[in-house]
């Protein structure tokens, strides 16, 4: 049975009503930013719980506070080997455990599987890397300059993430940048991230180009699901629809841009907008029944012919996207050279 809030003190009341009334007998915790306690006041309260329903993510806002639940089946947890997941269950706080579900799952990520999943997560991300990169390659030799700078782009997000799950901790959209120095202190490394990503093009003004991407962008998915019912479950396409989401986003930016932190709302907001591109990218070849072609996402998805995946606006303006192609590819040789390091670091372990 859930605890009350008086029991707990983890969740606002608000929440805990919900929780209780939607969930009483699942198995449920609080994960992300709030339960690592490098929440921003602004920040959303990360829900895991274990349901008979298929994978899905929802956000909601109840009174002041948004709610994110992100649902899974029991059957990931009793053949755990997502390592992602495993890196957020060492910080789950557990609301709610009739079964010991939770309870026994944490019990088993100590010690050497921990460090095993630490690896395979860090692997997985640079296997992603490493072929965004050859996406970034492809679209560099048909003269898709924008293509390429995108596929760096988000090439570079997957390697954040390496960095930071290699560290031992689960990675959070809004809080990357900060993670990422912390865990490349660990590591005793120093990596200029600020030359891979563009990070000193990071101002208030870039900032709002990218929320007004990320904006339309939500948009765009909120209309592809309203036409195509069937993808509501694909990926996180739902998500990014949804209003919810994007008043989030809104807040975390007024909130990072109040306290000084341009370049974490600046990398927040091009991750979440490189996501949600390549959700709509990917849907679109859903519907096609075809096998994705990478090179030209841009240039497909403004051009598209069914306007439901067609995207309002300049994205590659919007996100700051550099269209010098020595630029790219002074970056890529940067980022190749990362990735090495940090495959050297994996293959030690």
């Amino acid at each position: 049975m859930i605890l009350t809030y008086t029991e707990n003190k983890i969740l606002p009341k608000e929440l805990q009503d919900v929780l209780t009334k939607y969930y009483r007998r699942d198995p449920i915790g609080l994960i992300g930013c709030r339960s690592s306690q490098i929440n921003y006041p602004v920040c959303e309260y990360d829900i895991l719980a274990i349901t008979d329903n298929a994978e899905s993510t929802l956000t909601m806002k109840i009174g002041p506070y948004f709610l994110e639940i992100i649902g899974t089946d029991k059957g990931s947890l009793d053949n755990l080997r997502n390592a992602r997941l495993a890196l957020t269950l060492t910080q789950l706080q557990v609301i709610n455990d009739p079964d010991w579900t939770l309870a026994s799952s944490i019990n088993k990520i100590k010690g050497e599987r921990l460090r095993k999943f630490r690896v395979v997560f860090a692997r997985e991300q640079i296997s992603q890397s490493l072929a965004k990169l050859g996406r970034c390659n492809e679209s560099l030799q048909d003269g898709n300059i924008y293509d390429a700078s995108f596929w760096l782009l988000s090439s570079g997000y997957d390697c954040f993430e390496a960095v930071v799950g290699y560290g031992g901790n689960p990675p959070a959209a809004s809080h990357l940048v900060s993670q990422l120095k912390r865990s490349s202190e660990l590591l005793g490394e120093h990596i200029d991230w600020h030359s891979i990503m563009g990070f000193s093009e990071a101002s208030t003004n870039s900032v709002a180009r990218r929320l007004q991407c990320l904006t339309l962008l939500g948009e765009s998915c909120k209309t592809i699901v309203k036409s195509f019912p069937s993808l509501k479950d694909v990926g996180r396409l739902k998500m990014f629809g949804s209003d919810e989401f994007i008043r989030l986003a809104r807040a975390r930016e007024r909130f990072l841009l109040s306290s000084h932190n341009v370049v974490e709302a600046y990398s927040y907001l091009g991750l979440e907008a490189i996501r949600a591109l390549e959700e709509i990218h990917l849907a679109k070849y859903i519907v096609k029944d075809k096998n994705p072609s990478y090179g030209s996402i841009l240039k497909g998805l403004s051009s598209s012919q069914s306007s439901s995946f067609r995207v309002g606006g300049d994205p590659a303006k919007m996100l700051g996207l550099t269209g010098n192609i020595g630029i790219v590819e002074s970056r890529v040789e940067t980022l190749r050279s990362t990735i090495k390091k940090l495959t050297d670091w994996c293959s030690r372990e």
